[in-house]
């Protein structure tokens, strides 16, 4: 079965209303508040500008795009409303979702320090140095 790393909401689009059957159905939905919009609005807008991010040519989502305009929040922006935003606002959400609750990497173990050569079976905390 499916299951997401996250889902995230905005509580003032017509989405919300899927937050109760989320709910009834196991699946946890993150409802977002203005201050999470701008933030999130913003680094889409960020990774845009710096070539971080691209997409596969969806026609929608591209004219989604094209015709989007900033509308200022106190904390920052959010997309406008338009007849066409609703692909933008899916991206947009997506990708603060992932960034916000996806757990980090593991990063890579570190090179042991040991020297790897054949040390004739010396140990090498009884050697001279």
């Amino acid at each position: 079965m499916f299951k997401p790393d996250a889902i995230a909401i905005d509580t003032r689009s017509p989405a919300a209303v899927l937050r109760n059957s989320l709910a009834e159905a196991d699946v946890d939905a993150t409802m977002t508040t203005a201050a999470d919009l701008a933030i999130a609005c913003g680094g889409l807008l960020d990774a845009a500008e710096q070539g971080r991010l691209s997409h596969t040519g969806q026609q929608l989502l591209t004219e989604s795009v094209a015709s989007a305009s900033k509308r200022d929040l106190p904390s920052g922006f959010c997309w406008a409303k338009s007849s066409t935003v609703a692909p933008l606002n899916a991206v947009t959400l997506a990708a603060w979702a992932l960034a916000a609750f996806t757990p980090p990497a593991r990063p890579k173990p570190p090179t042991p320090l040991v020297d790897r050569r054949d040390d004739g079976g010396q140990s090498w905390m009884t050697r001279p140095f």
